[in-house]
């Protein structure tokens, strides 16, 4: 490198982060302001994996299922278990030269039931919960929540429940300390701050 006698502004001498957006065009903006609102209507609706494979097989209904032979171009899924959806697009090569596969995981991070929650303390009624997925619990506290589930009747009969989503059903809650009684769980690292196994949801009371 040697000196260079020329002048150079300083907007070329130095480096600027420049956000996606900013050099997108107009119609791409509205593309993906399209989309997020799309997916943001989708995470509102499906918050479990049977939630979220129900809608996924309504999306496919156009797809068949069950093919008793197989042509190059067929559009196919099938539904395992409630919980899983497999789609596919039959391609034109035997599977001995490879296929394309693409996997994705239905994230539903919860607080889920134990067999046998309710629970009364204080004439109040709690539901004991564990919960699933990566979640950092003390989000979880002094929140709405909404209870959604399946219940299976002694005769089999599924029924698919959903409480606290619309306006004028009851909400739920994990319960916190009040600041002025909280000073050991202030002074515990966050990690330790809120013990699982006082994550019980509050239910009901007079």
């Amino acid at each position: 490198m040697v000196a260079s006698s020329g002048r150079h502004p300083a907007t070329l001498l130095a480096y600027r982060r420049q956000s996606a957006w900013e050099r997108m065009s107009e119609s791409e903006k509205n593309l993906s302001s399209a989309f997020n609102e799309d997916y943001k209507a989708f995470l509102s609706a499906f918050k479990t994996e049977r939630e979220v494979t129900a809608a996924a097989k309504n999306i496919l209904h156009k797809a068949g299922e069950g093919y008793n032979r197989l042509r190059p171009g067929d559009r196919v899924y099938t539904v395992n278990r409630h919980k899983t959806v497999v789609a596919a697009i039959i391609g034109k090569e035997p599977f001995g030269g490879g296929m394309n596969i693409i996997g994705a995981h239905i994230d539903s991070p919860r607080l889920d039931l134990k067999p046998q929650p309710i629970y009364e303390e204080e004439g109040l009624v709690f539901l004991k919960t564990h919960y699933y997925g990566g979640i950092k619990k003390y989000q979880w506290l002094s929140v709405p929540l909404s209870l959604h589930g399946v219940v299976v009747k002694s005769d089999g009969t599924a029924i698919n429940l959903v409480i606290g989503e619309d306006p004028g059903e009851p909400v739920f809650t994990v319960s916190d300390l009040l600041p002025h009684l909280a000073k050991d769980q202030m002074n515990k690292k966050m990690i330790d701050a809120i013990p699982g196994e006082s994550m019980n949801v509050l239910a009901g009371g007079i």
